[in-house]
């Protein structure tokens, strides 16, 4: 790739093209363009504590001069100068900068009404082939929700969906915008490493629509809701200028920060005069939070629409189904007998049947198999046979829209008492979710915490560091005969331990210290969801290992294989968790131990929760209650 150009020390050659650049920099200088908001935002400049700018902007390509990462006045003193540059002999070579930079160009020509006898503005076909290739009249935002079989699909996803005029009867054939990181081969622990301490570049892409549809709905199981923007023309066409700039650029990509969402905020910022939405996402930021952002400004969002994936159409089918036609279905889907079985029997065959076309549809892309089930065609030529009309009036999400969703961080305050005597505890939480919170907005089942920290004060002791999650993940998905899906656990950080020293005076005296701690298992997750959209309980049996790390253990290090046995009840705003685990571990003062919990959290509102916890392990019980606030 050619190296940046950079234009700090150009001038033009005719001495009146000198002239009128001196004239024109004067009055960006007399009228201070380089503090204006849109140029702010084109040039993604942030505001540090010490009040200097810093461009989010990390590819050397987006700059037309080489001192404007951090100086908004050298970077408009040399996209100017750059619009006098000699224009390109050959169209294979690189862009003239008018070309490069339509935006720029439109809002600066705007702002010092360029002459253009002295100032020779270029014909930017390649710009102009591509804009009018999307014929873009309007603008969705799409949230992808939350799909835990994968670390990237962990948190949801937003991109944007252009509604292109030629494709009003068919938008599945429009185009989508997206932002994403570049993770080449990374294997899962470069991948969450790398997303947390932006070792990844995020670009941004253009692509069918249909397909990502076909990845999110039918392959992931993730619904999509489309939140429909008001922009006029003018703003449109502002998008997609910048949109065109962002081409050869690239973002430090962020887990929690620079993310998928996060930089689409920055292109309707460019293309909305009014709007300031970057600035209000803060340090945190996830996919959902940037729906909420969408929604809070008045009149942005004209509708939302929802999609169901392939999964939720065949779940919503069988919700409503009755019994005897349940069992059918699921007869016909393993073979054990064929659709001619509905002759003559009460139920609705149109109704089973396509909830039987769709499950073939459904494996098969599960499975990646090209071929089609073999009774696919079959049972679709006998489903075109019935003519009975079933009505089942308006099938009800199977999910909530991100918009419901709690905030990411937490911080709690507990009381509890304990045989160690009581204590008062603080918890804080960078993000995201976890088991006990609602799971409104989220993915039921679900947990996904960075760096939750725990500190107690048991009564005449010191403070203590009880705990810190650096990363929790579990993914409690049931399983069923149509998606077989897994269930896992991970734990990576630190842990409180208990031991017992003997003391002449005080005999066995209990103590805790600090470990490090890793676990992971795998098992199944059942419950009824083909009887409730919004079913109630979740019973899960994982199985695998843990290892602690510790002076206090034989070798410093303690490990063995672990059983975790956990049921949820969710109820409106109530919620119940009761779990067990046992370990057995080796190369340790201690070859067993539990961990038995029962907690009970109630929704106050969204952000505020109340919870009451009673833990039993080896030497040690607690009974604790303690308010979270979710900010």
């Amino acid at each position: 790739m050619e190296k940046p150009t950079h234009y700090d020390d150009f001038s033009p050659s005719g001495t009146v093209e000198k002239d009128y650049l001196i004239s024109l920099l004067r009055e960006i200088e007399n009228k201070n363009l380089y503090e204006e908001k849109h140029w702010k935002n084109l040039i993604r400049y942030k505001k540090n504590l010490f009040g200097s700018y810093t461009s989010e902007v990390d590819s050397e390509y987006y700059f037309l001069s080489k001192q404007g990462k951090k100086n908004p006045k050298e970077e408009i003193f040399s996209t100017v100068r750059s619009f006098f540059a000699n224009e390109s002999k050959s169209p294979e070579e690189v862009l003239h900068p008018q070309c490069s930079f339509p935006e720029r160009y439109d809002w600066l020509k705007k702002q010092l009404h360029f002459d253009s006898n002295i100032l020779k503005e270029m014909k930017c076909m390649r710009f102009e082939n591509w804009r009018d290739s999307l014929q873009g009249h309007g603008f969705r935002v799409v949230f992808a929700s939350y799909y835990m079989q994968s670390p990237g699909s962990m948190f949801g996803h937003t991109l944007i969906k252009i509604d292109s005029k030629l494709n009003e009867s068919s938008e599945l054939l429009d185009y989508g915008v997206g932002f994403a990181a570049d993770t080449g081969d990374a294997n899962i622990v470069l991948y969450m490493f790398g997303g947390l301490t932006g070792k990844f570049p995020g670009t941004f892409s253009i692509y069918p629509y249909y397909l990502k549809v076909n990845e999110y709905n039918d392959l992931e199981n993730r619904d999509l809701w489309e939140y429909k923007l008001n922009l006029n023309e003018t703003e449109r066409s502002r998008f997609l200028r910048h949109l065109w700039e962002m081409r050869r650029t690239h973002f430090d990509y962020y887990f929690l920060g620079e993310n998928c969402s996060y930089h689409l905020l920055g292109l309707f910022d460019v293309a909305g005069s009014d709007l300031a939405l970057s600035q209000k996402a803060g340090s945190l930021v996830s996919p959902a939070d940037t729906i909420k952002l969408y929604l809070e400004e008045e009149g942005l969002v004209a509708e939302s629409v929802y999609r169901p994936s392939l999964h939720s159409k065949i779940k919503q089918k069988l919700v409503v189904m009755t019994d005897s036609e349940k069992e059918h279905f699921w007869n016909i889907l393993s073979g054990k007998i064929g659709y001619q079985n509905l002759e003559g029997k009460d139920v609705r065959k149109s109704l089973v049947i396509d909830a039987v076309l769709e499950a073939y549809r459904y494996q098969q892309i599960r499975s990646k198999k090209e071929e089609e089930n073999p009774l696919y065609e079959s049972t679709l030529r006998y489903r075109s046979k019935l003519t009975e009309d079933i009505r089942l009036g308006e099938l009800k999400p199977f999910s909530d829209p991100p918009e419901f969703s709690h905030s990411l961080s937490r911080v709690s305050t507990s009381l509890g008492h304990s045989n160690l005597g009581v204590f008062t505890q603080l918890q804080y939480r960078i993000a995201y979710h976890d088991l006990l919170n609602a799971s409104k907005g989220h993915s039921p089942g679900s947990e996904l915490q960075f760096f939750n920290a725990t500190i107690r004060k048991y009564e005449f002791k010191p403070i203590e560091f009880t705990s810190m999650s650096i990363l929790r993940v579990a993914s409690l998905s049931p399983y069923n005969s149509l998606s077989k899906q897994i269930s896992y656990f991970f734990d990576i950080g630190w842990d409180s331990v208990l031991y017992k020293e003997k003391d002449i005076v005080r005999g066995n005296e209990i103590f805790r210290k600090q470990a490090g701690n890793l676990e992971g298992l795998v098992g199944y997750s059942f419950q009824d969801e083909f009887k409730n959209l919004n079913p109630f309980s979740t019973f899960s049996i994982l199985a695998g290992a843990k290892a602690q790390s510790s002076s206090v253990f034989q070798n410093g290090v303690r490990y063995g294989p672990e059983l975790m046995l956990n049921y949820l009840f969710e109820r409106g705003d109530w919620k119940f968790q009761l779990a067990g685990s046992y370990y057995y571990f080796q190369a340790s003062r201690e070859t067993d131990n539990f961990l038995n919990t029962a907690k009970i959290r109630y929704s106050i509102t969204k952000d505020h929760e109340l919870r009451l916890e009673a833990t039993s392990q080896k030497f040690y019980n607690e009974l604790m209650v303690s308010y979270h606030y979710l900010f």
